[in-house]
């Protein structure tokens, strides 16, 4: 990524968990949570909420792929992502049961309630 010759740095703002900004030296850096709170560097995108655990696992110069979604995608996404992981918390717990099911080359698992006697 290039800069023009203006430079890098733009008027410094805030900087929100996974911000993807490009430094003088057109490498980006994507901001996690321990990031400071503003910044004067080119933001040309931000993670999306339930993608953060796959950025914070990555290691330093490993390739990333991004695909661009809408505010609304991103919620829904993030949305989804909470709904499967309350329902294996409640599988451990004792509250679900959990079925495999297979159809048309596909396997999926299926959580439902266990019934209270």
């Amino acid at each position: 990524i290039e800069h023009s010759e203006k430079g890098a740095g733009i008027v410094t703002d805030a900087i929100p968990a996974g911000s993807v900004q490009v430094p003088a030296n057109g490498k980006p850096i994507i901001m996690l949570r321990d990031a400071q709170t503003t910044g004067g560097y080119a933001k040309i995108a931000v993670v999306s909420t339930v993608d953060l655990p796959i950025v914070a696992q990555s290691r330093p110069g490993e390739r990333l792929r991004f695909e661009e979604v809408s505010v609304d995608e991103a919620r829904e996404l993030l949305i989804r992502r909470e709904k499967t992981l309350a329902a294996i918390r409640d599988f451990l717990d004792g509250k679900m049961r959990a079925y495999r099911i297979g159809a048309g080359g596909e396997t999926l698992i299926a959580f439902t309630k266990v019934e209270k006697e």
